[in-house]
């Protein structure tokens, strides 16, 4: 049912343009214009006039308006290669525009013509069901004696429906290949115009008129559209030299190409061939051509040598050689109006707005402009961003800068996407950027990324923030996505961006890694790093200054720093208490009695000056080594007695006075 449908909707579009075209073109036809042309409608025709029948389609190998066009993708032995190779592509000739491609890998399909060496190109009908994809399909070609393959240098455009564009190549060319290139997964139909049968009906005259008992040969029926098969009679003349039928043209016209339907048998000649000429209006040659001779009702399909695209009024066909009949069962001359006339006739001019480009069926002014915006002139190219027909279409957000504004491609790469141009294949999950040549980030978290920004899809590993995980944690931030902040009892605040540990260690009071913790008993200080003193009860202090919380026993002052001295003491500091106070009775008595002593000894002995020497070194060395004491009442003691000493010295000779290098100094 949906299948049906959409076929039912296909043929009434078909009726619609095709009654337009024809309607059209009859409202022009008057008095003796001949706007009568034969029917090409697929089966019998139903009128006389040259329509079609409601939805009836063309014959195979016919399409246009009023089935008129000859489809040489249709005829003269056209063969096809496609790319993939052996594409099957019976929709693509079946007359059939809503039959389609299915093949999403076809891109290219090349036409060329066993049964003639070239053909003019004049204009293409190409059928989509994408109304998009009909800019993104290219024509090239092979021209008569090259090799290499071109495109078009002058195209004009028209919309004939919204899937369905005419392409004209008005380069005079002739070609040997054609090539359909680009987007063809929408691709519907393809018909290659051939011309229509402009000496249809028109006026013949030839140099002689056969007759016998079956009738006369009369030249009109050369032009009548009826060949042999259709039980035609045939255009004949008397066996002459060099016999001849001209048709003269109502208008002129461009003539492409000729179909003839001949008897060159002549049994008993042995060098007679077919020549034609086409003559301007001025009588002035426009083309020639000629054709060997060949069994009776053979087809001949001639291409004229000289322009295809110049006017011609007068169309002659003659016999060259030995004395012969000529025999004309049916004469074609393929063609259309020449560029600035349009109608059946060809008699009216294009508007002034497209003097030379109208459509030749028509007369409309180009309404199409590829990659232009103002038809039909096409000379704006389209603004940034948009492209295709009349630059209607925006360019996609695949592309990276902008698209080709005729074809839509992303000439320039795509963004997320590998296939250049098309940008229909998304990057791998582990890839990004134009054309999908970056790399997404190792530090994603299972490395898979966006195509075309590159942000990780499941956040970052440790250490590295979002988007693209390419870049480390700020200072002061750590862990998956750097959503964790470095503790506050980090020093400088920072700490190690994957695993948050403090890079510099921790402030006062607190232990690494961390510095959540604070410092073990025992400890304090910049991460712990000092031991609190032994003059602190059991080895505890303040973890963030290291004063003690309590001193040990014999230690007393704000940080413990003073010995004191206490009865409780253990028998080993008893003992050793009593042992230094006898010896500083002991020392007391001595100093006491000293000055006696000495008064004494100089009665008895003057001391030599090296006695003297020996004894005040004596004396330094006592004091000094009371200096490593702690106890700075004995360092005083000794001190007093050595000043005492000294005077005495002093006020000895000249010689005690060179001891000088004994002398005490009391610490500061």
């Amino acid at each position: 049912m949906k299948y049906l449908i959409i076929l039912n909707i296909c043929l009434f579009m078909l009726k619609i343009w095709i009654s337009h075209g024809s309607d059209e073109q009859d409202s022009l036809c008057s008095g003796d214009q001949a706007c009568i042309y034969q029917c090409r409608c697929e089966g019998k025709c139903l009128q006389d006039d040259g329509k079609c029948p409601d939805k009836a389609r063309c014959d195979k190998g016919w399409f246009g308006p009023r089935c008129q066009y000859q489809d040489l993708a249709n005829s003269l032995g056209a063969t096809f290669i496609t790319n993939p190779i052996n594409a099957d592509i019976g929709w693509l000739t079946d007359g059939n525009d809503c039959t389609c491609n299915t093949n999403n890998k076809l891109d290219s399909i090349e036409v060329k013509w066993r049964d003639t060496s070239s053909i003019p190109l004049t204009w293409t009908r190409i059928v989509v069901s994408d109304p998009e994809s009909l800019s993104r399909i290219n024509l090239q070609f092979i021209p008569e004696n090259s090799k290499i393959m071109r495109s078009c240098l002058n195209e004009t455009y028209s919309l004939q429906a919204k899937e369905t564009m005419d392409v004209r190549c008005n380069d005079n060319v002739k070609i040997t290949i054609l090539n359909l290139v680009g987007n063809l997964t929408s691709l519907c139909s393809f018909y290659i115009s051939g011309g229509r049968n402009i000496a249809y009906k028109q006026k013949a005259v030839q140099t002689s008129t056969y007759g016998s008992v079956y009738g006369r040969y009369h030249a009109s029926q050369a032009v009548d559209g009826k060949r042999l098969s259709d039980g035609a009679m045939c255009a004949r003349t008397n066996p002459e030299r060099s016999p001849s039928l001209n048709i003269s043209l109502q208008s002129v016209y461009v003539i492409q190409r000729f179909v003839v339907q001949a008897n060159l048998d002549n049994r008993y000649l042995s060098n007679v061939r077919l020549v034609i000429r086409t003559f301007d209006i001025d009588k002035n040659v426009v083309g020639v051509s000629q054709a060997v001779t060949n069994p009776f009702g053979q087809v001949y399909n001639v291409t004229l040598n000289g322009s295809v695209s110049q006017p011609v009024a007068l169309i002659s066909l003659s016999l060259q050689g030995e004395e012969s009949s000529l025999i004309l069962c049916e004469v074609q001359s393929l063609g259309e109006c020449p560029a600035g006339y349009w109608s059946l006739p060809c008699s009216k001019q294009c508007p002034p707005s497209c003097p030379d480009n109208c459509d030749r069926d028509t007369g409309v002014c180009n309404t199409v402009c590829i990659g232009y915006s103002n038809p039909p002139q096409c000379d704006t190219v389209c603004r940034n961003g948009t492209w295709g027909v009349n630059c209607s279409n925006p360019c996609s957000d695949r592309c990276e800068v902008t698209c080709n504004t005729q074809t839509g491609l992303c000439d320039q790469g795509c963004n997320g996407f590998s296939d250049r141009l098309y940008c229909e294949t998304e990057c791998s999950d582990d890839s990004w950027g134009i054309n999908c040549s970056q790399k997404c980030s190792e530090k994603c978290h299972e490395i898979k990324c966006n195509s075309r920004t590159g942000e990780c899809y499941n956040g970052c590993k440790p250490g590295y923030q979002l988007p693209a995980c390419t870049k480390v944690c700020q200072s002061g931030q750590w862990g998956r996505n750097c959503t964790r902040s470095c503790n506050l009892n980090c020093y400088d605040s920072d700490c190690d961006s994957q695993r948050g540990s403090c890079l510099f260690g921790c402030v006062e009071g607190y232990r690494l890694p961390h510095c959540t913790e604070t410092c073990v008993n025992g400890t304090y200080g910049r991460s712990c790093s000092a031991r609190c003193s032994s003059s602190c009860e059991n080895a505890e202090c303040d973890p963030f200054k290291g004063s003690c919380y309590k001193c040990a026993v014999g230690y007393e002052g704000s940080n413990c720093e003073l010995k004191t001295f206490s009865v409780e003491m253990n028998s080993f500091r008893i003992g050793y208490a009593v042992g230094t106070l006898v010896t500083f009775l002991i020392i007391l008595a001595l100093l006491l009695v000293k000055p006696y002593l000495v008064q004494w000894r100089e009665k008895f002995e003057k001391p030599s000056i090296y006695d003297q020497a020996d004894a005040l070194y004596e004396a330094r060395h006592n004091y000094n080594d009371t200096v490593e004491e702690d106890n700075y009442q004995d360092k005083e003691d000794i001190y007093q007695n050595c000043v005492v000493f000294q005077k005495e010295v002093d006020h000895g000779t000249e010689e005690y006075q060179n001891l000088s290098e004994y002398e005490f100094v009391k610490p500061k």
